[in-house]
């Protein structure tokens, strides 16, 4: 535990000015604590962190308002429903603030009935994996250096993380939300983990009660898309097929070995939307074009996007 909490400090440190600044502001206001991706990336030990994840216990919007004001960010987004709130700030960096809820799914897929319990110990439990769902709450002065820190981890978390494994909280997780098997499988690639056998039972059990008709299909192109942003999406989506995913979400999405082999000239591009749209792209052919406009339309693809999709089209044929 020394060394978890050694790799967590340093962290801090390296990135104090963003962390005091949020929580100097909040903390004379309401209980907050770093959370969520953020501390699992600080216990890993990942030296390039962009988003900023914190959880309050109160109105998120009225003070995280307030927050964008004082750090001149930009780029603001929030949710009164979810009570979150995000803008950037500092060249690229991701502030991302959430009210402490509880979630219940009353239709397995669909958005979840939300409630506000301004609790932190209890929001940790609607979330997705046990390695996203750990707490730091810092005491002191940030800035000089002069601070202790307090962990949350009601789930065994550290423990997974040290094991390297993906688990869910329980075993209806994907069922709630399909899209989490997309992100486990993200996270899998790109920090090195390994998907725990209860997220796979999850998983099938999603699949079992059908689940992942339930949800709309931007929101899973919303997750492809993250994962465009990773040099690991070739195997990303490869791994979403093996694991009959991409079959799950539609059944026009299972690839052949051609399909396979045009995918793999996205080892060949470094920006996110030339990697989705190739991506996309290969599900065109003269013979089947209906395939790629229910594709298309079922995942709402941008106008930016399905240009270049069109572009990799044109020189395939």
């Amino acid at each position: 535990m020394e060394d978890i909490k050694k790799n967590i400090e340093l962290s801090v440190r390296r990135y104090s000015d963003v962390i005091s600044a949020v929580i100097k502001e909040i903390e004379r206001k309401m209980r907050i604590c770093l959370v969520g991706g953020t501390v699992r990336d600080f216990i890993l030990g990942e030296v390039d962190v962009c988003d900023f994840d914190f959880v309050v216990e109160g109105d998120v919007i009225s003070v995280g308002r307030e927050l964008f004001r004082k750090l001149r960010g930009k780029n603001l987004k929030y949710s009164e429903y979810f009570g979150t709130l995000s803008f950037e700030f500092q060249g690229g960096l991701r502030i991302d603030l959430a009210r402490a809820r509880k979630e219940i799914y009353p239709i397995p897929g669909k958005h979840p009935k939300v409630t506000f319990v301004d609790n932190i110990e209890q929001d940790l439990g609607r979330r997705d994996f046990t390695i996203n769902s750990i707490a730091v709450e810092i005491s002191g002065d940030i800035k000089k250096g002069d601070f202790s820190l307090k962990i949350i981890d009601p789930f065994g978390g550290i423990e997974d993380i040290l094991k390297r494994k993906i688990r869910v909280l329980h075993r209806n997780s994907i069922a709630d939300d399909p899209t989490r098997i997309l992100r486990a499988v993200r996270f899998s690639k790109k920090l090195n983990l390994e998907i725990a056998q209860e997220t796979i039972e999850s998983l099938e059990l999603a699949k079992k009660i059908g689940a992942f008709h339930n949800v709309q299909g931007d929101r899973f192109f919303s997750e492809l898309k993250l994962g465009a942003y990773d040099t690991s999406f070739f195997d990303f989506i490869l791994e979403l097929d093996r694991l009959s995913v991409l079959f799950s979400i539609r059944p026009e999405l299972p690839l052949s070995s051609d399909m396979k082999k045009k995918l793999e000239a996205v080892k060949n591009l470094d920006n996110a939307d030339d990697r989705i749209a190739l991506f996309i792209s290969i599900y065109y052919t003269r013979s089947f074009p209906d395939r790629f406009q229910k594709i298309v339309e079922y995942f709402k693809v941008s106008k930016k996007i399905l240009k270049s999709a069109y572009n990799f089209i044109e020189l395939e044929n």
